[in-house]
């Protein structure tokens, strides 16, 4: 159990690495991915800072839960509109 919750919680930003890598060449999908993968990290930092710092509780654990499947959830989205897209013609 000690390198599952680890590992959950770098996917999404794994997931996100695969969408920027994926959509080199392509500037505008490139640039979308970057800006999302760039949303996703700084509300997943502000989030695992808010939760124990500022709004401490007992229920604040199930964030470290949370933040990563919804994570997940979003970088699918960008790798499923990544893979139905297709590139304009130049």
């Amino acid at each position: 159990m000690a390198v599952v919750l680890p590992a959950v919680g770098v996917l999404p930003f794994v997931l996100l690495g695969v969408c920027v890598v994926t959509a080199r060449g392509r500037a505008r999908a490139s640039q979308v991915i970057s800006v999302a993968a760039l949303f996703n990290g700084l509300f997943a930092a502000w989030v695992y800072w808010d939760t124990p710092y500022v709004h401490p509780d007992p229920q604040g654990g199930l964030i470290f839960m949370l933040m990563p499947v919804l994570g997940v959830l979003g970088a699918l989205a960008l790798l499923i509109d990544r893979a139905v897209t297709k590139p304009r013609p130049s």
